[in-house]
């Protein structure tokens, strides 16, 4: 370590006096401009290469400081080895941000300039989304190859998930431009063999299970193409229970059950 700040110094101090050399015959309009870009150049590079050995250095050793508070959860290398610059040394997670990755086929023709939000399924089964939690799509793949058949998608998300680092969850993504149409909560919706239906409720305690055609859904809400009118009433709590209760030929006893 020693010989390697001795030469970073030796460079340094050579580029600085080249540089200042070179400063004035350029002020003095003697050495053309390319040639002191040049001189500057080489002078910053060493400057940033000494600074970069020295920073840290106590007793033999040099101290290496991670840019944000966290948590190690890997340990790339051991007592005594030998690492070059640049290598990794440990890994450092932190819960104050984290990336989630998700992969969809090329077909999709998902973009930066398409992909609106990304909705994720935390630990607890709710669904957040990434722009209301003050984080943001970072990038999404451009190519393929048959190692990596799928697009991949990183978004950082601003909150603390309460799940380990590599965990799977739900992700579903929007796309394209938005459209208008009728929107209710996902907990109203009844499934029955790929069917799916609503309770409507026509009057005080009288209800109906409606066939209904869905669109898209964002985890919260889903998109009714079909079966609702806009001003009708859904059961969006207990809706199973409204089903079970027409089913046994008894109904709630109260409004405030449903």
């Amino acid at each position: 370590m020693s010989t390697e700040i001795a030469n970073a110094r030796s460079n340094f101090e050579q580029s600085k006096a080249e540089y200042e050399r070179k400063k004035q015959l350029y002020e003095s309009k003697i050495v053309p401009k390319s040639e002191f870009e040049k001189v500057e150049s080489n002078y910053n590079i060493a400057k940033s290469n000494y600074q970069s050995l020295t920073s840290g250095v106590s007793g033999g050793a040099k101290e290496i400081r991670a840019p944000f508070d966290g948590y190690i959860t890997s340990i790339n290398a051991v007592n005594g080895d030998y690492v070059d610059q640049g290598a990794a040394i440990i890994t450092v997670g932190t819960q104050q941000s984290r990336v989630l990755k998700t992969q969809i086929a090329p077909s999709y023709g998902l973009t930066m300039e398409n992909a609106q939000d990304i909705w994720y399924q935390t630990k607890d089964g709710q669904w957040r989304n990434v722009a209301t939690s003050g984080g943001s799509i970072l990038s999404i793949a451009k190519d393929v190859d048959n190692n990596r058949p799928l697009i991949s998608v990183f978004a950082k998300v601003n909150e603390d998930v309460d799940m380990p680092e590599g965990s799977l969850t739900q992700v579903q993504i929007a796309m394209g431009s938005a459209s208008q149409n009728t929107m209710i909560p996902v907990n109203a919706l009844l499934e029955d063999y790929g069917s799916y239906s609503v309770i409507v409720q026509l009057s005080g305690e009288s209800f109906e299970r409606r066939p209904v055609k869905i669109g898209k859904r964002n985890g919260e809400n889903v998109e009714i193409l079909e079966g609702l009118q806009v001003g009708e009433v859904v059961v969006t709590n207990g809706a199973y229970q409204v089903k079970m209760a027409s089913m046994s030929g008894s109904t709630p006893a109260h409004g405030h059950e449903h």
